[in-house]
């Protein structure tokens, strides 16, 4: 009697055997899907940083949620009131690209931002329509006034480690990742915006560049008044950096031309300073440098109390009271003026 199985005690060992295997087998599934869960967020992080387009970024989602979690079917749609368009899936599938559904539908999801399905019939089995899908999670990414952007992800239940349904622990874990998802997103698109306002303040900045190199042109244009000869007037507010400008213009058109007399007219010139009087001396010297004769015209009474006054010395400079007198002396010493 000692040596006798009891046959009902091993049943229930072998039962509870079973039902323990079965415990750990969901477990091991939940941790793989976990796992998944986990790799798919630290992927996104990392493929979503640099800002892209929207349809490239819409690309780029679904690539990396397939590539990590390796389900059948990763979609994005925009949902509005009456339809649903597919904005990027992955792989591509025999679903139509847009599909109308019911505006309480829309609603639904709009009003409970995430949620499963597990069959047709379901509350939500509508979103499975323009993706071909059964079962699916699905999260709303991005909110705008008229049209919502719907994350969908697909199980395919032939495989082995997702025969199980969706559960509310899958939902959790996938919440999470639309939530860092709508994070990813809402910082991709402050960048977005800095990047063009950075944009639009290079393109000011260069209109403002130009508008104020023709100012300067038209300030103080030089102009061919003769063969061989270039007049510089000179009028205005003159600084150090406007000085500056006039003189390469001056110079650069004066190799141009080769001209051979260059008259600097200061007649709206209201006052001059030491500053300017020492400009208009490099500025002389300068064109001498390039082998032209320069004159200055325009002085006004004043201007020259204050050149007297202050002890600028002119003595290498040649004046004449105005334009008429300095073109006449020009045309004198030039070869090719008429006599």
């Amino acid at each position: 009697m000692g040596h006798e199985i009891d046959l009902g005690l091993a049943n229930r060992q072998t039962q509870r055997l079973v039902q323990l295997e079965a415990e750990l087998h969901a477990v091991r599934q939940q941790y793989d899907r976990d796992v998944s869960w986990w790799n798919a967020y630290q992927t996104l992080a990392s493929n979503l940083r640099v800002p892209q387009s929207p349809q490239a970024l819409w690309d780029t989602i679904t690539k990396s949620l397939v590539a990590v979690l390796e389900l059948p079917c990763v979609a994005i749609l925009e949902l509005t009131a009456q339809s649903a368009t597919v904005l990027s899936r992955l792989p591509a599938q025999a679903a139509p690209a847009q599909s109308a559904i019911d505006s309480e539908l829309a609603a639904r999801v709009r009003a409970v931002g995430a949620g499963l399905c597990n069959g047709k019939g379901e509350a939500f089995s509508g979103l499975g329509v323009p993706t071909g899908l059964d079962r699916f999670l699905f999260s709303t990414i991005a909110t705008e006034a008229e049209a919502d952007r719907v994350l969908v992800v697909g199980v395919d239940a032939r495989r082995a480690r997702y025969r199980k349904p969706f559960t509310e622990p899958d939902l959790r874990q996938f919440e999470r990742i639309a939530v860092h998802l709508q994070t990813l997103l809402k910082n991709i698109e402050l960048v977005r915006q800095l990047e063009q306002q950075r944009q639009d303040l290079a393109d000011r900045l260069a209109t403002i560049s130009r508008q104020a190199a023709l100012i300067r042109q038209l300030s103080a244009p030089v102009l061919e008044v003769w063969r061989d000869t270039l007049v510089l007037p000179i009028q205005g507010e003159m600084d150090p950096e406007r000085w500056r400008n006039i003189t390469q213009d001056l110079l650069a058109r004066l190799t141009e031309s080769r001209a051979k007399c260059i008259i600097l007219d200061v007649t709206g010139m209201a006052e001059i300073d030491t500053s300017a009087a020492n400009q208009l001396i490099q500025v002389t010297a300068a064109t001498r440098l390039l082998g032209a004769r320069c004159i200055l015209t325009g002085v006004r009474a004043g201007v020259a109390m204050t050149l007297v006054r202050l002890g600028v010395n002119l003595a290498d400079i040649k004046t004449f009271r105005d334009l008429h007198a300095g073109l006449a002396d020009c045309l004198v010493h030039l070869p090719s003026a008429p006599k």
